[in-house]
C-alpha cells in the first residue's frame, strides 16, 4: 500500500486504535531497511512551539545538527515550517521517512496542522511524511489532498484478510479452533487486529455483539479487570494516569516496591501494555485500554482517583513532564499546584518560546488567584510581550507594584526590566520611561551582590533604554553602558545579547556617532546571529537596526545598506515575521531617497504604508518623515512642511532619541526651501541643543552640514568654508559618510567646495564614492572632483585614472591615446567617427580607416577600464560627462560665461565679475593645446582654439570699456600674447 503511493509526499494512515497502524509501518521500515525518523506526539504538541522544540531536541539527541527555533514572534507558520523541513532535508543522506505517530492527540485548533500542511507543499524529495492517526486529516489538509500530495490509507485497507486471520490464529491457538470459527471472529470485529486477538482468547465468542471498536474494547477492558486480582486492579488504573512511565514512577505513585515485576507480568499477560526497547524501560498502555482505565478510576473510585491524580501530577512535574502535569492539576482543579508548576516552569517555557502554553495554563486559573500573585501576573505579561506589548506592559506594571509591596526584589527587578522591554517592542509613547527610571531607584542599590548575571543584564538593558530616551546627559549612562557591555560578554542568552547589542549599536550610530564602539558591537551582533537559538524577530531587528544603521552611518555603501535590508526582509518572509515590515520598507526608501531615486522611493513607501502597524507610533512617525523627505525632494514644499509638523508631534513621544533631531532636520530643510530662513535656523538650533545634551557628534555634524548648505545658497562663501573647516574634520575622525534629508546635488556642491578649498580631501573623496554622489555639472568647479577619468590637453597631454596619473608603458598604447587626444581636442562630445578616423589615418582609404578606428576604440575602452566612459551614438563618439572631466570643458564653460556677459546690455556691467572672468581665463588657458603634439592634425586644431581665445579676450575687453574700465581693457589686450610652438 505504501509503495503504491510512493509518488506522494505524504501518506495519512487513519484507523481506530488496535488496527495495527504502528505494526504495519514498523514492518515496512524493517523489511525495507528504510531510513526513518519516528516521533510520537502527545497533547502537549498541540502547542506548535512545543512540537518543534521537542522534535528538534530528539533530532539533536540522534545526532542531527540544530534546526531553527520557533518563537512567538513568527506570524506566518507556513514559512517557518517550510524552512525547518528544508534544513532537516539537508542533513539526510538518503530518502527518509518522517513518521508522526498518534497525531490524533493534537487539538483541533492547534497551529501544528497549518505547519504540517504547509510542509507537505514544500517537502524536498529526500523526505516522505507518514502520519498515523485515529482521525481523518483536518480541513487544512484539503489542499494537499486535492493536489494529490496526500494519500489516505483507511481502516478497510488495514483490516485482516482471511488468509492473515487464519495464519495469525494458527500461531496463537494451534489447530484447536476451526477455520469457520476464526473467519466468523474476523468478520465480527471488522478485521480489527487487536479485537481479533482478544476474542480468540475468549471462551465464549458469541457472547458479545460489538457496536463499535470502542464499545468492544470497553468490554474487553471490563473482562480484563474482572480477571485481575484486587491488588493489581488499582495498580492498573493508577498507572494509567501516566502516558509513559517507568517502574520507579509506578512505585512512587502506587506505594509498591515491586512495580518492575508487576509490569513484566502484565506485559507477558497481554494487558495491552507495551514497553520501549530503550536503555531505560518505559511503559505505556494501549490508548483505548488506558482510556478505559482512566474512566474506570474516575467513576468507580473518585476520591482515591483524585488523590492519585495529584500524586501523579507531582511526579510528572519532577520528571520534566510539565504538560501532562498541568493537565492533571487542571482536571482535579488543584489551582495551587498548577500555580506552583507555572512559577517553576515559567522561565523555561519563555526561553523555549512556549508563550502560548504558558498563557494557556494561566487562563485555566481562577482570576481571584492570578490577580493576587505577582509571579503569575508577571508570567502572564511576559507570555504576551511579543504579541500584545501594550497589554503586557500593564500586566507587568501590576506585577512590579505587588513585588515591591511584598519585598521581592528579584521579582521587582525582572518585572521592571520587562516593562522597559515592552516599551521598546511597542515603540509608541516612550516618555513614561522617565517615571520608570525613578522607580528603578527604589529597588536598585547600585552595588549588587549575589544577583544572577542575566537579571543584571536585563536591568542594564532597561536602564540604558530609559537613560538614552529621557536623560542622555545623566552621568549614569556611561556606567550602565559599561556594565551592560561587560555583562554581554558573560551572558549565555543569545536573544538578550542580540537585543542589548542592537540597542547599543543604534545609540552609538544615530545618537552619539561613535564608530569605534559601534564596530565592536557590530562584531558582537554577528557572533550572536550565528546561533540558531536567536529568535528570528531579534535577528530581523539586528540586521535592520544593526547592520543597516552601521552601513548607512559609517560604511557609506548604499548597495550594502540595501543588501542588509533585503536580507532582513527575506529572513522575515521565510520565518513568517512581519511586525517589522514597515521599518524594513522604510529603510529601503531611506536609501533610495538618499540617492535621489524619488520614483523608486514612492513604491517602497506605498509598501510601507500597507505594512504599517498603527499602534507602533514609531513606524507612523518614520513613515511621515520619509514622506516629507520625498515631497521635499520633489519640490512639494508645503506638503512636506505639513508632514514634517506631524512628524515632530510624534517624535516628541520618543524623548531624546534620534527621531527628535531628524524631525527637526526635515523641518529646517523644508522651511529653508520655502524662504523661511529664521524658522529653519531655529530648527537647527534645536538640533544643536540636542547634540550638546546627548554629546552627539553626529548631531553636530548634521547641523554643521545644514548650516553650510544654507550659507552656500545665500552666497556667503567665506562663512561656508569656515563651517566646512569645523564640520568635515569631525566627520573624518568618526567616518561619517553623509546624512539623510539632503539633496544629493547639494552634497555634491558642498563636497566640491571642500575639495576646492583643500578641506579633508581624502575624507570627501570617500564620501563621494561611497554615497555615489552625482558629479558637478560645471567642469570649472569640479576640477578637484574624484573623476574616474581626467584628461588635460592644454599644455602637455595628461591622463589620470581614478586619481593615478597614467604612464605610457608601451608603444602599442600610442594610437588609443592619440584617439583620446583628438576626441578631447575637438570638444569631447558628439564628434563624428569619420572625422576622427580621417585625422588619425589620413592616408588610409575609408574602409581601412573605419576598421582601424573600431579596433582602436576597443583598445581605448580597455585602457580606460570601463565601457561606459565612452559613448557611441549613431556615428558619433563622446566622453561620458558623468564619469569624465577635461580642461577644455572648463575652458568652454568660461567662454559661455564670457558670451553671456558680453550680451548684457544694462547700464552698469559688473567690473569685478569681468576681472574675475579674465583671471580665470588666464589660468584655464595658461598653455596652448598639446604643446608636445606632433601629429599632423594638431597645429590646425591648436590654432583654431587660440583664435577663439583671442575672441574671448576681445569680448571681455570690450565689456570692460563699456563699463568704464578702459585701463583694465588695455591691460587685458596686452596680456593676450600666448607663446606658440
Amino acid at each position: 500500500m505504501l509503495d503504491a503511493m510512493s509518488d506522494q509526499p505524504c501518506i495519512w494512515i487513519v484507523a481506530p486504535g488496535g488496527y495495527g497502524k504502528t505494526c504495519l509501518l514498523q514492518s515496512y521500515v524493517e523489511v525495507g531497511r528504510r531510513a526513518s525518523i519516528w516521533h510520537n506526539l502527545d497533547s502537549g504538541d498541540s502547542d506548535v512551539v512545543t512540537f518543534f522544540a521537542d522534535f528538534s531536541d530528539a533530532l539533536e539527541t540522534a545526532g542531527y545538527a540544530p534546526l531553527p527555533r520557533l518563537t512567538p514572534d513568527v506570524q506566518i507558520l507556513s514559512r517557518f515550517s517550510w524552512l525547518y523541513f528544508q534544513q532537516l532535508a539537508e542533513q539526510t543522506d538518503s530518502p527518509t521517512l518522517l513518521i508522526l505517530d498518534d497525531y490524533h492527540r493534537v487539538a483541533a485548533d492547534s497551529g501544528l496542522h497549518e505547519g504540517i500542511a504547509a510542509a507537505i507543499d514544500h517537502l524536498p524529495a529526500s523526505i516522505r511524511l507518514v502520519i498515523l492517526s485515529r482521525e481523518r486529516p483536518p480541513p487544512v489538509f484539503a489542499r494537499a489532498q486535492a493536489h494529490l500530495q496526500l494519500g489516505l490509507i483507511g481502516a478497510d485497507e488495514l483490516a485482516l484478510t482471511e488468509a492473515e486471520a487464519l495464519d495469525m490464529a494458527r500461531r496463537v491457538t494451534g489447530e484447536q479452533v476451526p477455520d469457520e470459527a476464526i473467519l466468523e471472529v474476523r468478520q465480527r470485529v471488522g478485521g480489527w487486529v487487536a479485537g481479533f486477538m482478544v476474542m480468540l482468547a475468549q471462551s465464549d465468542l458469541s457472547s458479545i455483539e460489538p457496536e463499535s471498536v470502542t464499545t468492544l474494547f470497553h468490554y474487553f477492558g471490563h473482562e480484563v479487570l474482572n480477571h485481575t486480582s484486587d491488588d493489581i486492579r488499582p495498580f492498573l488504573w493508577q498507572t494509567a494516569l501516566f502516558g509513559n512511565f517507568s517502574a520507579e514512577m509506578a512505585d512512587r505513585l502506587t506505594g509498591k516496591n515491586d512495580s518492575a515485576g508487576i509490569l513484566r507480568r502484565l506485559v507477558s499477560g497481554n494487558y495491552f501494555l507495551q514497553v520501549s526497547q530503550s536503555a531505560s524501560s518505559m511503559y505505556h498502555y494501549h490508548d483505548l485500554f488506558r482510556d478505559y482505565l482512566l474512566d474506570y478510576g474516575r467513576h468507580q473510585h473518585p476520591t482515591e482517583w483524585k488523590l492519585a491524580a495529584r500524586r501523579a501530577a507531582n511526579i510528572l512535574a519532577e520528571v520534566d513532564e510539565p504538560h501532562a502535569a498541568a493537565s492533571l492539576y487542571a482536571e482535579i482543579a488543584d489551582w495551587g499546584e498548577l500555580a506552583r508548576l507555572i512559577n517553576c516552569y515559567g522561565e523555561r517555557l519563555l526561553k523555549r518560546g512556549n508563550h502560548r502554553t504558558l498563557a494557556q495554563w494561566l487562563s485555566l486559573l481562577p482570576a481571584e488567584l492570578t490577580d493576587q500573585q505577582p509571579w503569575l501576573i508577571y508570567w502572564n505579561g511576559c507570555s504576551r510581550l511579543a504579541t500584545d506589548p501594550k497589554y503586557a506592559r500593564e500586566q507587568l506594571r501590576q506585577a512590579f507594584a505587588l513585588f515591591v509591596r511584598d519585598g521581592d526584589r528579584q521579582g521587582a527587578l525582572l518585572s521592571w526590566a520587562a516593562v522597559c522591554q515592552a516599551y521598546w517592542i511597542a515603540f509608541d509613547d516612550m516618555r513614561p520611561l522617565a517615571g520608570w527610571l525613578n522607580e528603578l531607584d527604589t529597588v536598585w542599590s547600585g552595588n549588587e551582590t549575589g544577583l544572577p548575571s542575566e537579571i543584571e543584564a536585563q536591568v542594564g538593558l532597561g536602564a540604558f533604554l530609559c537613560l538614552i530616551v529621557v536623560r542622555p546627559d545623566d552621568p549614569a549612562l556611561g556606567d550602565w553602558e559599561g556594565r551592560l557591555t561587560r555583562l554581554l560578554a558573560d551572558s549565555s542568552n543569545p536573544d538578550l545579547n542580540s537585543m542589548a547589542a542592537t540597542l547599543l549599536m543604534f545609540h552609538f550610530v544615530w545618537t552619539v556617532g561613535d564608530r569605534g564602539r559601534a564596530h565592536m558591537l557590530r562584531n558582537m551582533l554577528h557572533t550572536a546571529e550565528s546561533s540558531l537559538a536567536v529568535a528570528p524577530m531579534t535577528l530581523v531587528i539586528a540586521r535592520s537596526w544593526g547592520d543597516f544603521s552601521y552601513e548607512y552611518g559609517f560604511g557609506g555603501s548604499l548597495p550594502r545598506c540595501l543588501e542588509s535590508l533585503h536580507a532582513a526582509k527575506n529572513l522575515a518572509d521565510v520565518r513568517g515575521i512581519h511586525l517589522y515590515d514597515a521599518s524594513l520598507y522604510g529603510g529601503i526608501a531611506y536609501c533610495q531617497l538618499t540617492s535621489g531615486q524619488i520614483d523608486e522611493a514612492r513604491q517602497s513607501l506605498d509598501q510601507m504604508e500597507k505594512a504599517l502597524y498603527r499602534e507602533r507610533t514609531y513606524d507612523t512617525g518614520f513613515y511621515l518623515w520619509l514622506r516629507a523627505w520625498e515631497a521635499w525632494l520633489d519640490g512639494r514644499y508645503t506638503e512636506a512642511l505639513d508632514l514634517g509638523r506631524q512628524g515632530i508631534a510624534i517624535a516628541d513621544n520618543f524623548g531624546l532619541m534620534h527621531p527628535w533631531p531628524m524631525s527637526h532636520l526635515a523641518a529646517a530643510q523644508t522651511a529653508n526651501s520655502l524662504g523661511q530662513r529664521a524658522q529653519a535656523l531655529r530648527h537647527l538650533a534645536n538640533i544643536g541643543r540636542w547634540a550638546r545634551r546627548t554629546q552627539s557628534r553626529i548631531g553636530t555634524y548634521i547641523r554643521g552640514l545644514a548650516l553650510a548648505q544654507f550659507s552656500m545658497e545665500s552666497g556667503r562663501r567665506e562663512r561656508l568654508r569656515r563651517i566646512l573647516q569645523i564640520t568635515l574634520p569631525l566627520g573624518q575622525v568618526e567616518g561619517y559618510v553623509g546624512p539623510p534629508f539632503f539633496r544629493p546635488t547639494d552634497l555634491t556642491k558642498l563636497c566640491s567646495e571642500a575639495l576646492s578649498a583643500g578641506i579633508a580631501k581624502n575624507y570627501i573623496i570617500r564620501v563621494i564614492r561611497n554615497r555615489g554622489l552625482p558629479a558637478p555639472q560645471k567642469a570649472e568647479s569640479s576640477e578637484h572632483w574624484p573623476w574616474p577619468v581626467k584628461v588635460r590637453v592644454l599644455g602637455e597631454f595628461r591622463l589620470v585614472l581614478d586619481g593615478t596619473p597614467y604612464v605610457r608603458m608601451r608603444k602599442a598604447q600610442q594610437k588609443p591615446l592619440e584617439l583620446l587626444e583628438a576626441l578631447v581636442a575637438l570638444g569631447g562630445e558628439a564628434i563624428p567617427q569619420e572625422k576622427l578616423a580621417d585625422m588619425l589615418w589620413p592616408d588610409a582609404d575609408g574602409d581601412a580607416a573605419a576598421r582601424n578606428f573600431k579596433t582602436t576604440l576597443s583598445r581605448l575602452r580597455k585602457l580606460l577600464g570601463q565601457h561606459d566612459y565612452l559613448v557611441v551614438r549613431g556615428s558619433t563618439l563622446s566622453l561620458n560627462r558623468e564619469y569624465c572631466w577635461t580642461d577644455l570643458w572648463r575652458l568652454h564653460e568660461l567662454a559661455s560665461d564670457i558670451d553671456a556677459i558680453a550680451r548684457f546690455t544694462g547700464d552698469h556691467k559688473p567690473v569685478a565679475i569681468l576681472e574675475s572672468l579674465a583671471d580665470r581665463l588666464h589660468i584655464a588657458y595658461s598653455q596652448p593645446l598639446l604643446i608636445n603634439g606632433r601629429e599632423a592634425w594638431v597645429p590646425a586644431v591648436r590654432n583654431l582654439l587660440h583664435e577663439r581665445y583671442l575672441r574671448w579676450i576681445r569680448k571681455l575687453a570690450h565689456s570692460m570699456e563699456y563699463a568704464g574700465a578702459s585701463d583694465l581693457a588695455a591691460a587685458l589686450r596686452a596680456s593676450a600674447v600666448v607663446v606658440q610652438d
